[in-house]
């Protein structure tokens, strides 16, 4: 072997142990989930949003307001994760117990803005503990689910309509029991105590319980545990395999309930 060779394979055996060894430990000495956290209500009208955010949001909520959903508040998330800000709308279908939350994530540098994601969630709960959340992001959620929440991902369906659709018949198939209606049951129409406890700090104290992360003084910090896992379930392989699994489980899904994927 060439000296050449070695030092190629040296080279690329260091970029390997950063990335797969160093990239954790900078994740745990810098990722931090702020909550409660810093939620900026608006109104929808008068703020300028980016055109992109624009572009995005009218369309859904008009699909939205069409299948019985009233939108409740506007929203933005400007320091929940690092680097990132959400913007989002949350809706009520008060007729049948369910949310839907419009979101638009975004990173800002230098003035300009990039459009990470965007995509739609419905979330039906019932009083048996099922959980079903049906979206149509291109991101794999990169935490850990209680047994008995479902996440569903459509992410070739932009029809916000049709994941609805999906969404109830899915809903029929998983659960019989009456619904659940947190945002009136549990929060009586409080939007922030809802999005704070509901939306936010339940689900990481899920992480908490499963030794993912650990809370601190203003929110919650992966563990070394949970540092590794979130790292490495973004990288090759794992990433693909993930990503696989959720394609089928989606094409399960629509075989089990007589849709076709578009």
């Amino acid at each position: 072997m060439s000296e050449f060779v070695s030092v190629i394979l040296v080279v690329l055996g260091l970029a390997v142990a950063f990335v797969y060894v160093g990239a954790p430990f900078v994740v745990l000495a810098t990722f931090r989930m702020r909550v409660p956290t810093n939620i900026v209500f608006f109104d929808e009208q008068a703020l300028t949003l980016p055109q992109h955010v624009r572009d995005y949001f009218d369309p859904a909520r008009e699909a939205l307001e069409a299948e019985g959903f009233q939108p409740v508040s506007y929203f933005c998330l400007p320091d929940l994760v690092n680097n990132a800000k959400s913007i989002c709308t949350l809706l009520c279908n008060f007729e049948n117990s369910d949310c839907a939350m419009i979101n638009c994530m975004y990173s800002e540098m230098f003035g300009a803005h990039s459009l990470q994601t965007a995509y739609v969630e419905f979330v039906t709960r019932f009083r048996d503990g099922v959980s079903v959340q049906t979206n149509n992001s291109h991101q794999i959620g990169a935490f850990a689910e209680p047994p008995d929440d479902h996440t569903i991902q459509f992410w070739n369906e932009k029809d916000v309509n049709e994941v609805y659709r999906r969404h109830l018949r899915i809903c029929e198939r998983l659960s019989s029991d009456r619904r659940r209606f947190p945002f009136q049951e549990d929060f009586q129409g409080d939007v922030e105590q809802f999005l704070q406890a509901e939306v936010l700090q339940q689900p990481l104290e899920y992480q908490v319980s499963q030794g993912l992360f650990y809370r601190v003084p203003d929110g919650y910090r992966p563990t070394l545990k949970g540092a590794f896992l979130l790292t490495w379930q973004e990288l090759w392989p794992w990433k693909s395999i993930r990503r696989q699994r959720r394609k089928r489980e989606a094409a399960r899904w629509l075989a089990e309930i007589g849709f076709a994927d578009h």
